[in-house]
This record gives structure tokens, sequence and C-alpha cells, in this order.
């Protein structure tokens, strides 16, 4: 487990490069990541990742809407 803060710092860089080399391929770049990433989505969209799939709707944070 991760801190925001510490994946913001040290992962998201590096997984910008990937995401970045992908599309210089023409390929879509999708993120499988179990656990809740929901206050990360912002960063992912802005280093351009096209997806995620697979995320964990019964973690914390994560929780269905009433609506």
């Amino acid at each position: 487990m991760l801190s925001p803060k510490f994946f913001r710092r040290f992962i998201l860089p590096h997984l910008k490069r990937f995401v970045d080399l992908g599309h210089e391929f023409g390929k879509y770049v999708l993120l499988h990541c179990d656990g809740s990433i929901r206050s990360l989505i912002p960063d992912m969209i802005a280093i351009g990742l096209d997806g995620c799939s697979r995320c964990s709707l019964l973690c914390y944070a994560m929780e269905l809407s009433a609506g």
C-alpha cells in the first residue's frame, strides 16, 4: 500500500513513461489495479492513461453510490 503522495512522487513519473511509450506505438494504455485509486484518477488522466481495468468496488472510499 502506498500513500497518494508517495505514488505521485515515485511511481507516477515512471508510469507516464510507459503511457507515453505505448502511445508512441499507437496503442491504448490501460492500468489494472486492485484497491482504492479514486484519489489518483485525476493524476492518471493527466498523464494520458486511457483507462483502468477492474477497479475494486469494495475497498475503502470505493463504495457504490446510492443513485
